[in-house]
């Protein structure tokens, strides 16, 4: 006996990524300068992009606003033996310290106030100990 199953096409829908681009919207988000204007490679922005003077004026504001923040004194002992690795000069607590663990001495820069400083990893070692329950031998 013979069976023949008919077979209907099973579809699935897809999506695609419909990329619309018109010059009303893509402008810097902070000062709306065209795309097609810029000379240089602009910023990633969550919103769109972000043309790289308006980024760098940002990254200057921000970096005054850190330094100014600062003490005029600087103690070193502030910045030993500290769990996140932190800008001696305007305190920024970096992400990824766990990149520079088997580092004797490197030099970083601060990517918020451009200052260079040096990082030294340090390892720390601790112990954990238990009782062993010893059995009586009778």
């Amino acid at each position: 006996m013979n069976v023949r199953v008919k077979s209907q096409p099973i579809v699935i829908p897809t999506l695609s990524v419909i990329s619309i681009k018109c010059d009303k919207h893509d402008v810097c988000v902070t000062c709306s300068i065209p795309r097609k204007d810029l000379t240089e490679i602009p910023w990633g922005h969550p919103k769109g992009f972000k043309c790289k003077p308006c980024a760098w004026k940002e990254h200057e504001l921000e970096k005054a606003e850190a330094l100014s923040k600062m003490s005029k004194f600087y103690d070193e002992w502030n910045y030993d033996s500290l769990d996140q690795m932190t800008c001696p000069y305007c305190d920024y607590e970096f992400d990824g310290s766990h990149d520079y663990y088997e580092s004797d001495e490197e030099e970083v820069e601060c990517g918020r106030c451009d200052n260079k400083f040096t990082v030294t990893a340090i390892p720390s070692v601790t112990f954990t100990t238990a009782r062993i329950e010893h059995k009586d031998s009778k």
